[in-house]
């Protein structure tokens, strides 16, 4: 795969010709075949709001998950902000993905503990965002934490019954199918719900390179930090003559 928009144009044909209803994370499952569209946002939230606007070009919402604890981005920031809003406003669903922090290991009670998080970080991001949030996933969960099938009262689990299951999940991590061709599992699967996670970052109009993409996005978060250097602490350009190309 060349990971373009083309391609995942043709990725969401081949769902809707197979009898999938692309659906969101928060509506209850009926019987008919469903597959549930989940985008982790892990790196870019400019790149989510790119796929984001083309999804909407093919009349699909899917759920996006936003990290709130991670160093790439921002999305208290003017700019991530107003993107993750005008993604909603597009139609899709904005949802937390939550990263399980290790202090909690140490709590008396674990589970209470991890739900009480959840329930905060949501609640969190519902009022940086001026949103509902209704929906949540695991950033890189433990095996041990999948096994819970965690059910948090108001929100939505993408790793619980039914949006996942053994053989009815397939992703794109690290610019790699682990399920192989995506195309041929599809045609091939036989099940009535699958849950297909992407991440956008990978996603482009044109093929890239992996290597060229993480080498820019590396360059793009410098020019960030010096612009913020810049215009937000007031240091004087002249301090990064040396440093420009």
């Amino acid at each position: 795969m060349d990971f373009t928009y083309r391609e995942y144009g043709t990725l969401i044909e081949l769902l809707r010709a197979s009898g999938f209803t692309l659906e969101k994370f928060q509506q209850a499952p009926v019987e008919e075949r469903k597959a549930y569209l989940r985008h982790d946002i892990d790196m870019s939230i400019e790149d989510a709001f790119r796929l984001a606007s083309f999804e909407e070009q093919l009349g699909v919402g899917s759920t996006y998950y936003v990290l709130l604890d991670t160093g790439f981005y921002n999305a208290m920031a003017a700019g991530s902000n107003a993107r993750l809003r005008s993604m909603a406003y597009m139609g899709h669903d904005i949802g937390l993905h939550y990263v399980q922090r290790s202090h909690l290991d140490e709590a008396p009670d674990y589970d209470s503990a991890l739900l009480a998080d959840i329930c905060r970080q949501c609640t969190l991001l519902s009022e940086m965002l001026d949103l509902e949030i209704a929906t949540f996933s695991f950033h890189r969960p433990t095996p041990q934490l999948l096994q819970k099938k965690l059910i948090v009262p108001g929100l939505s689990n993408a790793y619980a019954s039914p949006y996942f299951e053994q053989g009815a999940y397939i992703s794109d991590s690290n610019h790699h199918w682990r399920c192989g061709d995506p195309f041929a599992f599809i045609s091939e699967f036989s099940g009535s719900s699958l849950q297909v996670l992407t991440h956008p970052f990978w996603w482009n109009p044109d093929p890239v390179d992996p290597r060229r993409k993480l080498r820019d996005f590396v360059d793009r978060l410098a020019d960030s930090h010096r612009a913020t250097l810049i215009h937000d602490v007031g240091l004087a350009a002249s301090v990064f003559e040396k440093a420009l190309p």
